[in-house]
């Protein structure tokens, strides 16, 4: 991954380099421990969006996720929650 520096090159993201680490390393992670056959990256938006919050906490920072999901049972109606 020595690659990924020589792509980023902006003064503005120099702030997030260690958060970028963390998330390269637990991509590779995942990765590894699924033995390369399937990697977080072929999933979609949720998928990266996790991963890089533990990249961030690995780090030392804070993670907060938010997403949204139907509610209500039976003759309730269905609302965003």
């Amino acid at each position: 991954m020595a690659l990924i520096p020589e792509l980023v090159k902006s003064k503005e993201l120099r702030s997030l380099n260690t958060v970028l680490w963390e998330w390269i390393k637990v991509v590779k992670q995942i990765a590894a421990k699924w033995s390369w056959e399937d990697c977080p990256w072929w999933y979609t938006e949720r998928a990266l969006v996790s991963t890089l919050a533990a990249g961030v906490w690995n780090s030392k920072g804070i993670a907060f996720e938010e997403y949204s999901n139907a509610k209500g049972r039976g003759r309730e109606r269905c609302r965003p929650g």
